[in-house]
């Protein structure tokens, strides 16, 4: 779920925008960890990104996986 909150918000997109996404972009769903085509993504509840804000970890969380992809030559 976490990676799906990212997706969305590396791409500015809404819940509607990241499903549809999820389902056409091979990228997306390798990202999110999902397998096959008939493999479902998880709908995204709408409290997770608050309580991630909430708790202090979303700018924590982002950084570090920001600092990942770029020391793995992923970052744009």
């Amino acid at each position: 779920m976490l990676r799906c909150v990212m997706l969305a918000k590396w791409f500015s997109l809404s819940d509607p925008q990241l499903e549809e996404n999820l389902k056409d972009r091979l990228s997306f769903r390798r990202f999110a960890g999902l397998r096959s085509r008939q493999e479902r993504p998880m709908r995204r509840p709408s409290w997770f990104p608050a309580r991630l804000r909430e708790a202090g970890l979303d700018k924590t969380l982002f950084t570090l996986a920001n600092k990942h992809l770029e020391a793995s030559g992923v970052a744009w």
